[in-house]
């Protein structure tokens, strides 16, 4: 069985026609141009380097060109050299010539159905490399078999829509042709009834990353299996989320954490949703770290019982006015 580094090694130089034939969206190498894995229309480039179709995207980062593969299909990279040696045993077609190919996104269904078989290749574990790397060895996450992270983006009839992919070092994104807007992701806990659980709703937790969120849990319950929690994935759509999620999970108590960032956007993205949630939950709770960053960067500087202490301390009730 050929292995990801033989068929790399097989593949170098012949990147100008088995991109085309795979029809990933390149465009002319070394010219930059729209990114096929984040749509940015002019941050992308193929760079080549020693044949291997080396990638560069200032949104994206960098990667070979199986890397390439493996994120514009979202599969493993395992699964994305299989593609690549498939292409290459069957050599060059004749309509595959180096030469800039359309950038037309998928349908929302085409999205959707590539999300849900992505999670079926997905298993639950401990951790993972970005959850260990965030000092969340304990917490249970789905991983691909390269160890990727994946999150089911869910609507307000909680179908799947989309996904998240999170690598070690946490780099995230979105499947091509994902519509963030009013999407969210369960993470843990009770009563998310889209999911059929009939667990009596009683506390839950929302945050914009999956890593905070998860934090903010361990920080708030520690064990408490009454709490849920949840992300809302960016801040510029925390606001447009909170329909979604509180169709799907009706609490007694809702906390929102924000992200103390440079500019205010956090803050000011979870206080318009708790002036929104107060008129649809009893209690509703703003927890904003008391530095710069989020509570997990709070956890990791400061070790679990001080920076639990400094979520309490920072859990402040919103009432309306």
């Amino acid at each position: 069985m050929k292995t990801v580094s033989m068929i790399a090694d097989h593949a170098k130089s012949k990147w100008d026609w088995i991109l085309p034939t795979l029809s990933v969206p390149v465009g002319q190498f070394g010219k930059h141009g729209p990114c096929p894995l984040c749509g940015g229309k002019d941050r992308f480039r193929i760079t080549n380097l020693n044949g291997k179709g080396n990638y560069f995207c200032n949104q994206c980062g960098y990667g070979d060109g199986i890397m390439l593969v493996a994120r514009y299909f979202g599969v493993t990279v395992l699964e994305a050299a299989r593609m690549v040696a498939a292409v290459i045993d069957g050599g060059c077609p004749d309509h595959a010539k180096p030469a800039q190919r359309a950038l037309t996104p998928p349908s929302l269904d085409e999205v959707a159905g590539k999300a849900s078989w992505l999670l079926s290749k997905a298993t639950t574990q401990s951790g993972g490399p970005y959850l260990s790397r965030k000092g969340l060895a304990d917490v249970e996450a789905r991983l691909l078999e390269d160890g990727q992270q994946v999150l089911a983006l869910h609507d307000e009839a909680f179908r799947i829509r989309s996904a998240q992919l999170i690598d070690a070092d946490g780099t995230k994104r979105f499947l091509r042709g994902t519509k963030l807007s009013g999407l969210w992701s369960p993470l843990s806990g009770p009563g998310f009834v889209g999911a059929g659980d009939a667990s009596p709703a009683q506390s839950l937790l929302v945050a914009e990353g999956a890593g905070t969120a998860l934090t903010g849990k361990k920080l708030h319950g520690g064990s408490d299996v009454s709490l849920a929690a949840a992300s809302v994935l960016t801040a510029a759509n925390y606001c447009a989320a909170m329909p979604s999620i509180l169709a799907n999970h009706q609490p007694s108590k809702l906390y929102l954490l924000a992200d103390n960032d440079a500019d205010g956007k956090g803050l000011l993205a979870a206080s318009a949703a708790a002036e929104y949630c107060l008129r649809k939950v009893p209690s509703v709770f703003l927890v904003l770290p008391p530095e710069p960053g989020d509570w997990n960067d709070i956890y990791q500087k400061y070790g679990l019982d001080e920076a639990r202490e400094r979520f309490v301390a920072a859990t402040v009730q919103v009432k309306e006015g």
